[in-house]
């Protein structure tokens, strides 16, 4: 049974985000089912009810290093993690997530990333740093790719891939129309929501 630890913006109630994190728990379980997981969080107990995980407190620092140590992968997943535009202090730590797990050595995946806008100079340099050490890197666009080329990003193979949400399963559509009736909406009408 393989073991993974996945970090990124989880345990904030953020939809997308969330749904990035069900998406990925979905892939790598269907990769393989007893796949062990452990997820950084903001809420630890609601992701790991909500997606049936071990997660650790995204700022506990013994606990991040005992479930990396653990770890036989490290993966950074998905959104627009490596970014200084919301702040410069997020772009810090998700590089120092990847710079303890590089400490160690452990590999270090990046799932279908958006990166950038990366502005400030020593930011550009850090995330090159640290990224030319990682094992893969998956960016979910094409601009993404070529700003990591811009930052001197040579190693290892940027892969450019569709948002790790694609790749999320259906949901039962008697499911919607359910949530749908207990909104007063009904009929046979087809809609569309946004």
């Amino acid at each position: 049974m393989s073991k993974i630890l996945i970090s990124g913006y989880y345990g904030f109630a953020n939809a997308g985000d969330e749904a990035m994190l069900t998406a990925i728990i979905e892939s790598l379980r269907q990769v393989e089912k007893n796949v062990e997981l452990t997820v950084l969080s903001g809420n630890p107990e609601d992701t790991a009810a909500k997606h049936q995980v071990c997660s650790v407190y995204r700022f506990n620092p013994l606990g991040i290093i005992r479930a990396m140590k653990d770890s036989e992968l490290i993966i950074s997943g998905g959104g627009s993690l490596l970014q200084d535009v919301t702040s410069a202090r997020s772009l810090y730590y998700y590089l120092w997530i990847m710079k303890i797990a590089l400490f160690f050595k452990k590999p270090v995946m990046l799932y279908a990333q958006g990166i950038g806008p990366v502005r400030g100079i020593k930011a550009r340099e850090a995330v090159q740093k640290v990224l030319q050490r990682v094992s893969v890197i998956g960016v979910r666009d094409r601009e993404s790719k070529a700003e990591l080329s811009d930052m001197g990003v040579t190693r290892p193979p940027i892969h450019v891939t569709a948002d790790a949400v694609l790749s999320m399963h259906p949901v039962d559509k008697a499911i919607g129309l359910q949530i749908l009736e207990q909104k007063g909406i009904t009929g046979s009408r087809r809609r569309v929501g946004i």
